[in-house]
């Protein structure tokens, strides 16, 4: 049998003891769940009204008659029409031209009628530069702001620079083609044989005064009507032609105009034009002795642009200066 002892033991707590330093802080709990939505504030008072502001229209000049107040100086719209940004002066809308189309040879137009189409009466006569098509040179030509002429030449009839026979009328060089003013200098620029056409423009200064006339007839170019050689008719009529001088002194018969102008006969000595008209005294064009027009020729005559008649005993011969324009 076995004897087991056990001993208690009572345990008396003593006194708290000084209490320690506070330990290190513990990580961030994880965020709580959200509260609900407070209550909808009351609606706040009505702003004051705003001004009025300006039609649809108005902004993309649907009407041409669409009017500002002073008040809108400096409004910019859209103007679909012309496909421009324009802002308003305090008097009418002007197109905001950035970099314009001609301005540069890196922003050239395809033609001055393009230019004049998009700048209207912001467009002054002068030089611009134009590139008629993708593969063709980018080149300085002048344009007329008021009709869109293109200049591609101008005759000095006391020279002999453009004489009927001359290489400049068959190549394609140009001669002093920096001179892209409206005067007395002669030149020949690159639109002779890159800018296509529906008119010729012509025009003969006399004595201080420039008279025109206008051919309709439609080209890739002035260079592809002339350089080959062949003649092309003209149907204006003689009065038409006489109409560039004050007074013309023109024999009555033959009367064969148009382009490459020449006799059925002996073209090294009778009156040839590049272009204009020639007559003749007797009744057809085997030799024709009279001319008016651009790069003539009819010895003796020193005359390569204006008017000249060959009488025996008589001679009459008007030199001029001459422009050729297209569009």
């Amino acid at each position: 049998m076995l004897c087991m002892k056990w001993r208690f033991v009572i345990i008396i707590p003593g006194n708290p003891g000084v209490p320690g330093n506070p330990g290190i802080p513990g990580n961030p709990g994880s965020h709580g769940i959200p509260g609900s939505g407070g209550q909808k504030g009351d609606k706040g008072q009505q702003g004051a009204q705003g001004p009025p502001g300006i039609s649809h229209d108005q902004l993309t000049n649907k009407s041409n008659n669409c009017t500002c107040v002073e008040s809108e100086e400096g409004l910019v719209r859209y103007n679909q029409r012309d496909q421009t940004m324009e802002f308003y002066n305090g008097n009418v809308w002007k197109s905001v031209i950035l970099s314009p189309a001609g301005s540069s040879e890196t922003h050239p137009a395809s033609s001055c009628r393009e230019i004049a189409n998009k700048y209207k009466s912001d467009m002054k006569s002068g030089p611009y530069w134009l590139k008629p098509s993708e593969q063709g040179p980018t080149f300085k030509a002048y344009c007329n702001a008021n009709e869109s002429w293109t200049l591609v030449m101008k005759i000095d009839g006391n020279k002999q620079t453009f004489r009927y026979g001359s290489a400049l009328w068959s190549n394609k060089q140009p001669l002093n083609e920096d001179s892209l003013l409206m005067n007395n200098v002669e030149a020949k620029f690159a639109s002779y044989w890159t800018v296509p056409f529906t008119e010729l423009r012509l025009g003969m200064k006399n004595k201080g005064t420039t008279r025109w006339i206008t051919v309709s007839y439609a080209a890739l170019s002035l260079y592809s009507l002339i350089a080959d050689g062949q003649y092309r008719q003209t149907y204006l009529g003689k009065s038409k032609w006489s109409s560039l001088l004050s007074h013309t002194s023109m024999q009555a018969n033959c009367n064969r105009e148009g382009l490459n102008v020449k006799g059925n006969k002996y073209a090294s000595t009778h009156a040839v034009a590049r272009i204009g008209l020639i007559a003749n005294q007797e009744n057809d064009c085997h030799t024709p002795d009279t001319f008016l027009g651009f790069g003539t020729s009819r010895p003796p005559a020193a005359n390569t642009a204006g008017n000249y008649q060959y009488n025996v005993g008589s001679q009459a011969n008007v030199k001029v200066i001459g422009y050729i324009m297209v569009r």
